[in-house]
């Protein structure tokens, strides 16, 4: 698992390391003691929660806000949001909040239905997306939190014989191969993965030059890519 990986590392005397927690929520007292003992560590995406480290990221709210003034741009005011566990990776956190961010700067107040929660997220997609479409208020776009969701979604309104993005836009996060491979290619908000490797191997080398118990930070920016399950202008 995600510990005994990286003890071992720190066994065969790894001074400084990359890392891309599993879960926001566990292994805060682990990575801890190892930054008391003078381990580098760059954390990559997530950051375990309640610890302050040297952390690389895409810049998630801002993406989330964007990804949500494109779709009000469009025209799409009644937005759903589609997101896996806020709790687990506080990257979905931070684009949840771009989302809200443009509702309330666009004058709309966010509506509980269009934000549900989920267990497992990919299994409950069928039944949350019908419930949502079937109600006297449906949705006119998705906003989701990654592109593996936003698949889900799109599998399911054809399913139900709907058409994207004529009953409803989607957009998705991450810009992931399988995205533009789908009968209707997803927009989506496009990661800059290789800038956040460059940045983060940089930054590890870095640290012996740098002073203890500063953190760096750096947010790379992300991009919508348009695609045509939002071509569709109201």
């Amino acid at each position: 698992n995600e510990r005994n990986i990286i003890q071992n590392l720190v066994e065969k005397n790894t001074r400084s390391m990359i890392v891309l927690p599993c879960d926001a929520n566990k292994n805060f007292r682990f990575y801890f003691d190892l930054m008391q003992k003078g381990i580098q560590i760059v954390f990559v995406d997530i950051m375990p929660n309640g610890l302050t480290g040297h952390y690389v990221s895409s810049d998630n709210l801002m993406g989330g806000y964007q990804a949500t003034k494109y779709l009000l741009s469009k025209g799409y005011t009644k937005i759903a949001a589609f997101c896996d566990s806020v709790e687990k990776f506080n990257t979905v956190e931070e684009r949840k909040k771009g989302y809200l961010l443009a509702l309330q700067e666009a004058g709309i107040e966010p509506r509980e239905e269009y934000m549900p929660q989920f267990q497992e997220i990919c299994a409950e997609i069928p039944d949350a997306v019908q419930k949502l479409m079937t109600s006297s208020n449906p949705p006119d776009a998705f906003f989701a939190t990654n592109d593996i969701i936003a698949i889900h979604i799109l599998i399911t309104m054809q399913r139900l014989g709907y058409h994207v993005p004529e009953d409803a836009a989607i957009i998705g996060f991450d810009n992931l191969e399988i995205s533009v491979m789908q009968s209707v290619p997803l927009t989506t908000m496009a990661q800059n993965f290789v800038e956040i490797g460059r940045s983060a191997a940089g930054l590890c080398m870095d640290l012996d030059d740098k002073p203890p118990h500063v953190y760096y930070r750096k947010m790379v920016p992300v991009s919508v890519v348009e695609r045509m399950s939002t071509q569709l202008t109201l």
